[in-house]
């Protein structure tokens, strides 16, 4: 069943409201199941609109009961927006509820990157946000990693993260013959989201299941600023998990910010590759 909304999405500037509504349309037209969902930030406050609008938008509507009126999906939060190994697995077993053990199970995982966004004379200008009366680095995780400022845990864990596969897309973006340095904090935070929905489907796929199970895997870039947040959606995996076998489709930009472009449509962001997207099937 393809994403026809979040595919029509991908590599553009939303609203944080319709990327959510897309996404819940789409898992309630997949009938009747239970249904689990983990949202993955980074600790930075400005994501504030990004967990209110999935937690509104989707988590409201479509998740069961943790008590009387509350309905809440798992939730990581950290420096840089990383994906902690077996987050998924708990979640995976905190929704797995009901009593008939064949009924099918969906788990959303909605990752979210962050980038300040700010309109000037000048043009656009990304990495920076106005907050409490003065400026600062949004992403503050992705930009000590851009500037190697910091020996500090979790950007080792992001150095090795982003050079997954033999793919130094750090170096790239440190590279202004590769990566324009105006759109260096956009890219890095696309390039991180992408880096971590890919993550997550590594845990997916190897969990053991017992129960049909889909896994869809968004991934997105929130764009903060002191008009409302938007959000830049990169791509989504979704698996899907039965008897006969697994079979994977991603649908999205991919890993390498070299390739990636910058356009403007009706106002809002439009990021492209100088090749194609990624868009495939795997049977598993």
């Amino acid at each position: 069943m393809p994403l026809q909304n979040l595919d029509a999405m991908i590599g553009q500037e939303h609203d944080l409201d319709s990327v959510n509504d897309a996404l819940r349309r789409y898992v309630q037209l997949m009938g009747t199941r239970m249904i689990g969902a983990i949202q993955i930030t980074c600790s930075d406050e400005a994501e504030l609109e990004c967990l209110k609008s999935f937690h509104e938008r989707f988590c409201q509507y479509l998740l069961p009961d943790l008590k009387m009126f509350h309905r809440m999906a798992m939730n990581t939060a950290n420096l840089g927006a990383r994906y902690e190994r077996a987050s998924l697995w708990i979640t995976t077993q905190h929704f797995s509820t009901g009593d008939n053990p064949n009924q099918p199970l969906v788990i959303v995982a909605r990752i979210n990157s962050h980038v300040g966004k700010e309109n000037t004379p000048e043009g656009l200008r990304f990495g920076l946000l106005h907050r409490y009366g003065q400026e600062s680095t949004a992403c503050g995780a992705l930009n000590i990693l851009l500037q190697g400022q910091s020996n500090a845990e979790y950007i080792h864990e992001l150095e090795e993260q982003l050079r997954m596969d033999n793919l130094d897309r750090i170096a790239l973006l440190r590279d202004p013959n590769k990566v324009c340095p105006e759109y260096r904090s956009l890219y890095a935070a696309i390039t991180n989201a992408v880096i971590q929905s890919r993550r997550v489907l590594h845990d997916a796929e190897t969990l053991d299941l017992h129960r049909q199970t889909s896994f869809l895997i968004l991934a997105s870039v929130t764009l903060n600023s002191t008009a409302p947040d938007t959000d830049l959606v990169c791509g989504y995996h979704h698996l899907q998990v039965t008897p006969a076998g697994r079979q994977h489709t991603y649908h999205g930009l991919g890993d390498n910010p070299a390739r990636y472009q910058l356009t403007q449509r009706d106002g809002k962001l439009l990021v492209f590759e100088n090749q194609k997207s990624i868009s495939n099937t795997v049977n598993i």
